[in-house]
């Protein structure tokens, strides 16, 4: 709890080396996994994500990405297919909307 806290902080100040090398010095799977998650969401980079050894807990991290900030770039990094493809398929309708939103307010 203690290095994620500081690797969290190492995050948020701008510091993702030293915060991924601290996940790194955690050596049950779940601790780093945490770990990661939780310095991807403090650096808003969803590359840490991808340091996340569960399956299932990786494709989460990513897709915090893409729902809350549309960072559509994940879907291709997804292992679970059914979320891909429904994160292929929320990017197009964002995409839709955006687009509708341009001709409403053009016209």
């Amino acid at each position: 709890e203690e290095v994620t806290t500081e690797a969290e902080a190492a995050a948020r100040a701008g510091n993702d080396e030293r915060a991924n090398a601290l996940c790194a010095t955690l050596l049950k799977t779940s601790d780093a996994d945490i770990c990661y998650a939780r310095v991807a969401d403090a650096s808003e980079d969803w590359n840490t994500c991808k340091s996340i050894r569960e399956e299932s807990k990786r494709d989460t991290c990513l897709m915090d990405f893409a729902l809350s900030k549309n960072q559509f770039e994940v879907c291709e990094h997804l292992s679970n297919r059914y979320l891909k493809n429904s994160c292929f398929s929320l990017k197009t309708l964002r995409e839709l909307q955006a687009q509708r939103a341009q001709q409403e307010a053009g016209s």
